[in-house]
């Protein structure tokens, strides 16, 4: 492989390698650079994955396109020894790069760094791995690193469980307030399906089936209008409230199935969805 062919479609860090100069840096010229280095880098720079090398005992800073926006603000890496680019993270990253320049390679899901990349330093996620790579002979001469930010899958996941853990709060709360009411009260699906009855409520329909749906328990329940007219089940204040419409105080005359019979007033309120 001649000198710079190994640059071929690197895209802009390629250009920036190709002029940059590499005489006096421990590197040298980069016509004198092991084939190990430039076998690394064609790859590096033809992927599209962010990617990093840090590459001999300095271990000097090489990065891909995609690996750019990362760096945010900071000065200029390439070139640079790794621990100076990421000086704020080096506590949290230098012992992962110790273990590959062992020759062990690590990977790191969501692991919380410190970066300074738009000018603070913030606490931010990401997953890694670390990888030795290795000169013919074997020895290991440099640290190759995938980066993915997680931070943003972090935070999202964080404010979902604070969201539910707020909802079940919330449904505790209801559900002792239906618990407690000193009436009948139960919540229903769309499928008619009792999700939380009281006391009173399973006292008066047991099987937890409004009378308007159930025709076993219709005979003991007849309901009236204001004018005093019996009403059909389907208007039934659950029935209605199924439909979308809100009703309340609905008279009903009760008879238990041993023929007790007691005078009720019940709604039925809908619950609307954000459509």
């Amino acid at each position: 492989m001649e000198a710079g062919d190994f640059l071929t479609g690197g895209g802009q860090v390629a250009i920036r390698i190709r002029e940059h100069d590499w005489r006096p840096t421990p590197l040298g010229a980069i016509e004198t650079w092991p084939h190990a280095l430039r076998y690394t880098l064609s790859g590096m720079l033809n992927s599209a994955f962010p990617t990093y090398l840090a590459w001999g005992p300095d271990l000097v800073s090489f990065y891909n396109d995609a690996y750019r926006p990362i760096l945010g603000i900071k000065p200029e890496a390439l070139g640079r020894p790794f621990p100076e680019v990421w000086g704020e993270a080096w506590e949290q990253v230098g012992p992962v790069t110790e273990r590959a320049l062992r020759g062990e390679a690590s990977y790191l899901q969501d692991y919380a760094v410190t970066v300074d990349r738009h000018g603070t330093r913030k606490q931010s996620v990401w997953t890694f791995a670390y990888s030795p790579v290795r000169d013919t002979d074997g020895s290991v001469q440099g640290v190759l690193c995938h980066v993915h930010e997680t931070t943003a899958r972090i935070q999202t996941e964080q404010r979902l469980r604070s969201a539910l853990r707020e909802i079940e709060t919330q449904q505790a709360r209801f559900d002792a307030l239906i618990e407690h009411l000193p009436f009948g009260a139960g919540l229903f699906d769309i499928e008619a399906r009792a999700l939380l009855t009281n006391p009173l409520f399973r006292k008066y329909l047991p099987g937890g089936r409004p009378p308007s749906l159930d025709p076993e328990v219709q005979p003991h329940w007849t309901g009236f209008d204001p004018e005093g007219r019996v009403l059909s089940p389907r208007d039934y204040p659950f029935a209605r409230a199924m439909r979308g419409e809100l009703t309340q105080n609905v008279s009903f005359l009760h008879r238990t199935p041993e023929g007790n019979e007691c005078w009720m007033r019940i709604s039925g309120i809908p619950i609307h969805g954000s459509d």
